[in-house]
């Protein structure tokens, strides 16, 4: 393992902690792994059958195209959210901290930015790995060309959970989280639009904000029909979903 072990388990046999089965003694049995309490309860020698321990791989995908604040009127600038409370803002914040919680459990995490291919940082654990991530997070500012217009495979290991957190306000996005999707890794979109918006008050422009909203509304259940985990960011049990569906998938 690249770092210290992490939380997740495989279901694969080997040395680990935790428990698969308890059986009857075979030739080749490691002695340290004989159930006691059983064997002498059964009167034959049994073994504990443990499942390997081993790390998990996150990779955080950011899309920093727009930064949208709740006042839809606002929009047409799409960097307006910068220090307003933006989609963008929430994006930084929810990696920052998804990161941190991964990293505290000796897992890996990687970072890639949608826009940019050349800005990112690769899988990596400890400290310092934070410390990459924040950085590369600190100098961000929104960019509106989607130059990634496939996404690179190599980015992201086999066996890894993606995040990907955008506001899923235009179609160029579908894609790229596509491509995931049909790749059979565990997905989850979390969609970083301001919970309460302030609609136009003109009947035109409130009317081309619905559909617009509308639209994003059907890209997102589209994105769950897909097998993508759809969800809004709540900080308080995001990181208990993604480490749940981590261990479901492994055991598979």
């Amino acid at each position: 393992a690249a770092g210290q072990v992490g939380a997740p388990r495989t279901r694969r046999p080997g040395e680990g902690s935790e428990l698969l089965d308890v059986r009857e003694f075979r030739p080749g049995d490691r002695i340290k792994r004989i159930d006691w309490r059983v064997s002498a309860r059964r009167g034959v020698l049994h073994v504990r059958h443990t499942a390997i321990d081993a790390d998990a791989d996150l990779v955080i995908c950011l899309d920093t195209r727009y930064d949208l604040t709740p006042d839809v009127m606002s929009w047409h600038d799409r960097s307006s959210g910068a220090g307003q409370g933006g989609s963008l803002g929430v994006a930084i914040g929810a990696a920052i901290t998804l990161a941190a919680s991964y990293l505290r459990l000796g897992d890996r995490v990687g970072l890639v930015d949608l826009a940019v291919p050349y800005r990112g940082v690769q899988p990596g654990t400890g400290v310092r790995q934070l410390m990459r991530i924040r950085w590369h997070l600190a100098g961000i500012v929104p960019d509106a060309q989607l130059r990634r217009r496939k996404f690179d495979e190599g980015s992201v290991p086999r066996g890894a959970a993606v995040v990907v957190l955008s506001p899923y306000i235009d179609d160029r996005i579908d894609p790229l989280v596509g491509t995931l999707a049909r790749s059979h890794r565990d997905v989850l979109a979390i969609d970083v639009l301001p919970d309460t918006l302030t609609m136009p008050t003109d009947r035109a422009e409130l009317a081309a904000a619905r559909l617009v909203l509308a639209e994003r509304a059907d890209r997102l259940a589209a994105l769950a029909r897909r097998g993508v985990l759809v969800t809004k960011w709540d900080p308080g049990f995001i990181g208990q979903l993604m480490r749940r569906r981590q261990r479901l998938r492994r055991s598979a």
